[in-house]
């Protein structure tokens, strides 16, 4: 079974891991938490953005990995079973933890819903094609979550005894009922059914979709150090595209025939803000939201992808105008009244807000992870995964401090729309 899929070293439990130090190993472990670290590569100064990843198995509750690879950082959620294949063992400050190489891979074996939600667990091992010691183990781990780990026996489920109407495929559900309320991510995470919620965490990173073309270049994937070492034009081209800004949809991707957003089916084609995903975390775990073009609008303070597009556009306009109009001026003394008029234009455009710019601020500002918590509406898909846009951001709130009203029988803070 090693070599048909590609095992280097062991499956281990936890508790041995200090035998195995340098050693390749394979892990099946529960995921607590994740939280996405910047670190500095030493020799080249150079800034690689790590996932911190907590995780636990029947012989040791609590044990750390360290993910290098940013393709496996956002496939880790917390509550979820994951085989990880070619992990190595290190030791740092007397400290065991497994980390990540090149060759390194991960399995999502069961979600962490599905075992909050299972009765019979036959039929979550019967569906994974493992040999006998990785079924085995994995036996292991489902029993100790279920019956002896009490962190997942405390995880609040929104919709544990709901009883939802079943509504047609072909008809809408009303959206009239508030969104319910979630305490943190692992709460999020645990929903089982679609439905409409709340919660507060931090900003972490932007990235694109693994469909995305742009998922294949590395160093296109994340815009936190693509803001500090790219040219802003490249960054602009990454994230606005013609598209349909009702359904936010990319012509450069499989557009569908019909608008299902519209009611005349109908897209409307504009500049828009290309589908990404919104890392946030909080203390319990890390949760990647899709970002389509009208709830990117919110995210970047009500600026429309048009607006900054047009901003930009005309920018490099005027850059190209003022080459041309200052050789024409060295030229001949004759072109002083057109290059006077040429430059009350661009005085002209200067005295208007520059969206771009402010655009690019926002970017930066939000993508430096030092603010508070905002205020997240999302809506949950459970007939789609987390890569695939599970959980897509509607819109945000933005919490502010209201010290007028802060006294012993009142709340210190309170929403306010962005």
């Amino acid at each position: 079974m090693a070599a048909a899929i590609g095992w280097y070293g062991p499956l281990i439990d936890l508790s041995r891991a200090s035998s195995h130090v340098g050693d390749l190993v394979q892990l099946i472990v529960l995921v607590r938490h994740s939280q996405p670290v910047q670190k500095v590569i030493a020799y080249n100064r150079r800034h690689v953005l790590m996932t911190k990843i907590q995780v636990g198995d029947d012989t040791r509750p609590y044990f750390e990995l360290s993910v290098w690879q940013k393709y496996i950082g956002t496939m880790i959620v917390s509550g979820d079973v994951i085989l990880l294949q070619n992990v190595r063992i290190v030791k740092f400050r007397e400290v065991f933890e497994a980390s990540t190489i090149q060759i390194s891979l991960l399995t999502v074996l069961a979600h962490g819903s599905s075992l909050m939600a299972s009765t019979d667990n036959v039929q979550l091992i019967a569906r994974l094609k493992l040999g006998s010691v990785a079924r085995e183990k994995f036996c292991r781990v489902i029993y100790w979550i279920q019956h002896k780990e009490p962190t997942m026996h405390h995880v609040r489920r929104i919709d544990k005894g709901e009883n939802k109407a079943q509504v047609p495929k072909n008809w809408k559900s009303s959206k009239d009922k508030k969104p319910a309320t979630c305490l943190s991510i692992t709460d999020v995470i645990c929903l089982k059914s679609s439905c409409a919620i709340i919660f507060h965490s931090f900003v972490g990173e932007i990235f694109f979709p693994p469909y995305s073309r742009r998922y294949e270049m590395e160093e296109q994937l994340f815009l936190r150090e693509a803001l500090l070492q790219t040219d802003k034009r490249r960054i602009t081209e990454e994230l606005i595209c013609v598209g349909c800004t009702t359904c936010g949809f990319p012509m450069d991707s499989r557009l569908p025939l019909y608008c299902s957003k519209s009611s005349k089916y109908v897209h409307e084609i504009s500049q828009i803000y290309r589908p990404f995903f919104l890392h946030v975390w909080d203390q319990t775990g890390l949760l990647p939201l899709l970002v389509k073009n009208k709830a990117a609008t919110i995210l970047f303070g009500q600026l429309t992808a048009e607006k900054v597009h047009t901003c930009f556009m005309q920018k490099i306009v005027n850059k190209n105008s003022s080459f041309l109009h200052h050789g024409e001026f060295r030229s001949s003394t004759s072109s002083n009244l057109g290059g006077n008029d040429h430059l009350n234009a661009v005085n002209g455009d200067r005295n208007r807000p520059d969206f771009h710019r402010i655009w690019l601020i926002l970017l930066k500002v939000l993508l430096k992870q030092q603010e508070s918590p905002f205020l997240f509406e999302v809506d949950v898909d459970d007939e789609k995964d987390v890569q695939n846009g599970r959980f897509e951001m509607i819109s945000l709130r933005m919490p502010c401090c209201t010290v007028a009203c802060m006294g012993p029988d009142r709340p210190s803070t309170s929403s306010c729309e962005e």
